[in-house]
């Protein structure tokens, strides 16, 4: 009974964090989607503003991913873009934190059925933020610089595919929470998270402009996610405590 008990209170505590970051996914994707591709009119986007490279919707992300001080550059063209910038970087802690604490906690819970998934997605979740939070210090190295060099862009370039890297891998591990309840929109999370791993995983691999994708997606499957504990949530509670 003890055991049963602190299941159901974990899966009660999990239900309404998911349904928060559900929230706040939703309105993450609804603002990246609001953006268009603007990467081949950066020319033409406001004076002064950001600018995402070509075929991406996000300069921040832009950012992590550019390869030279050229494109740097191009993404952060005036004081007032890298003040736009360094703002984002200081929002971008508190979203670290929330993905370590919805991770983190569906990794726990994975790790009931899945011990090794479950260890995957904890260990990838950690070491992801741990390379989240060195990303946005080396950014914020990056458009302070009075004189920016290669190896600057280099070091945000490694440090932010290292950690999406990770990030897709735990989202890959964590689809096994998804598949066993017998619940149709559940799995289609489940679709979801595979989708944005293997998109992401490639983009790093072939076409960073994909990574974007990737991300999107994920934020997609969190939407869904919420959907499911919300209105699926029987389907996790017999699942845990039978």
């Amino acid at each position: 009974m003890k055991n049963e008990g602190e299941a159901m209170s974990l899966l009660r505590t999990m239900r309404w964090l998911s349904v928060i970051a559900a929230l706040a996914g939703a309105v993450l994707l609804f603002q990246a989607l609001s953006k268009p591709p603007n990467g081949r009119h950066c020319e033409d986007t406001e004076a002064g503003a950001p600018c995402a490279l070509r075929g991406m919707r996000l300069p921040g992300l832009s950012l992590q991913l550019a390869r030279s001080t050229y494109e740097v550059g191009r993404i952060a063209p005036s004081p007032a873009a890298r003040d736009m910038l360094l703002a984002d970087i200081r929002r971008d802690y508190w979203l670290i934190l929330g993905y370590c604490l919805l991770l983190v906690g569906l990794g726990w819970l994975l790790g009931r059925r899945h011990p090794t998934l479950g260890a995957v997605v904890i260990a990838c979740t950690l070491g992801g933020a741990a390379l989240d939070i060195a990303e946005n210090i080396a950014i914020t190295a990056e458009l302070g610089a009075g004189a920016l060099t290669p190896w600057m862009v280099k070091l945000v370039l490694w440090t932010s595919s290292s950690k999406w890297l990770l990030l897709f891998i735990a989202t890959a591990a964590l689809s096994a929470l998804f598949v066993r309840p017998a619940s149709l929109i559940m799995k289609v999370a489940a679709v979801v998270l595979i989708a944005a791993a293997l998109v992401g995983i490639y983009g790093l691999a072939v076409q960073r402009a994909l990574v974007e994708t990737g991300f999107l997606l994920m934020l997609a499957a969190i939407v869904i996610s919420g959907v499911a504990w919300l209105f699926a949530y029987r389907h996790f509670a017999e699942g845990e405590v039978e």
